[in-house]
């Protein structure tokens, strides 16, 4: 489908088949599909993998493979010698007598635009190769009869109408045990590729798995699950819930081993899990408590010491500020008393004069004084 141009892509998507042309899973893990079809509990509509049920539905169809859920039914029940229905099979089969695989791939990549043949035709090859695949080559005539009308595409449950072909399938193979079960058993391996990778590791939502798994992807996922015991170890951890998505969807069946609704055994388990997890985290917490109990008492006898020696350090300061002041009060004074030429002005608390001072009786400067003449 990679071939297919820009606007039959978007014709794809418009009639409902978003994620197909994108399919990478193309080859089927037969050990793996039997044990899934073996533990498919078709009355409850629930899988048991690696020990844990599983509600599986025509929503789980939708999110795995990315086609439409919801509107008309797609009903392939009528009759077949309708003349709409002989014109549509001519159309599409050419010069063939009949409808096959090879000639419906010819038609999608020869067809020139997204036109109503290329729509019925890619419809009809979804249908035949992989929502409900056909057995041989040849495509039967009653699946040309919910696609006469190529105006009703846009609106047709095609999940609903693969999964119930899946449910019919499985039931009727596990009631005879003969032959292959019919339907779309690839959804079962995606689906269980899907369930148990989001307990290893973390995918993105937006992307379809459909788009994610192929080969080696797979393969990786196998051989992980080979080394823990197999495909019915109950020792592989399996949930439907992504990691940050908790809600309560897929609520309607029940776990036919308890007899409560499959959700909420999902939700217990996870529960359990967790709560596994939060006590190995409390235990790690206390040993991590306990080695840093030395550690804490070396640090508290650090701050007070530090403590200690910053009290220390602001006497000395104060005691060294205080004295440095009063060295530079009396060095101030010492200027003031003593002359230019180092005679002192004050001595003994008397008043004594320089020999260039001479006074009046009243003790000031008179206008033979050292200090008029030298304004002068």
């Amino acid at each position: 489908m990679s071939s297919l141009s820009a606007g039959k892509l978007v014709a794809t998507i418009e009639m409902g088949f978003g994620s197909l042309y994108e399919f990478r899973c193309t080859k089927v893990n037969l050990p793996l599909c039997q044990v899934l079809v073996e533990n498919f509990d078709v009355a409850n509509s629930s899988i048991n993998i690696h020990g844990r049920n599983l509600t599986i539905t025509h929503e789980d169809f939708e999110r795995i493979m990315g086609v439409r859920n919801g509107g008309c039914d797609v009903e392939v029940e009528g009759n077949t010698e309708d003349p709409d229905i002989l014109a549509l099979e001519r159309k599409i089969s050419g010069k063939e007598n009949q409808i096959t695989i090879h000639g419906l791939r010819r038609v999608l990549i020869e067809s020139e635009s997204a036109d109503e043949i290329f729509r019925i035709s890619f419809a009809l090859y979804a249908l035949a190769t992989l929502l409900s695949p056909v057995t041989g080559i040849h495509v039967e005539r009653r699946y040309l009869i919910p696609l006469k009308d190529p105006n009703g595409l846009c609106s047709k449950n095609w999940a609903k109408f693969a999964f119930d072909k899946l449910v019919e399938g499985v039931s009727l193979f596990q009631g005879t045990g003969i032959g292959l079960a019919g339907g779309c058993i690839l959804f079962l391996q995606l689906f269980y590729l899907d369930v148990v990778s989001n307990g290893m590791f973390v995918l993105p939502k937006t992307v379809k798995p459909v788009m994610i798994w192929g080969a080696d992807e797979a393969k990786k996922i196998y051989e992980q699950v080979e080394s823990m015991g197999g495909w019915k170890s109950e020792s592989v951890y399996v949930t439907k819930r992504y990691l940050w998505d908790r809600t309560i969807q897929f609520s309607g069946s029940v776990d036919a081993s308890t007899g409560i609704k499959t959700n909420v055994v999902e939700d217990l388990s996870e529960v359990m899990a967790d709560v596994g997890v939060v006590k190995g985290d409390i235990r790690n917490l206390k040993a991590m408590v306990g080695q840093l109990g030395p550690d804490m008492c070396r640090l508290r006898s650090a701050i007070l010491t530090l403590e200690t020696s910053l009290e220390k350090l602001k006497a000395e300061g104060l005691c060294q500020l205080v004295s440095d002041t009063i060295m530079g009060v009396f060095e101030d004074k010492q200027n003031d008393y003593v002359g230019n030429d180092g005679t002192d002005v004050f001595v003994d608390g008397q008043k004594q004069h320089g020999p260039e001072f001479e006074s009046d009786d009243d003790g000031m400067p008179n206008a033979k004084s050292k200090i008029v003449s030298d304004i002068i």
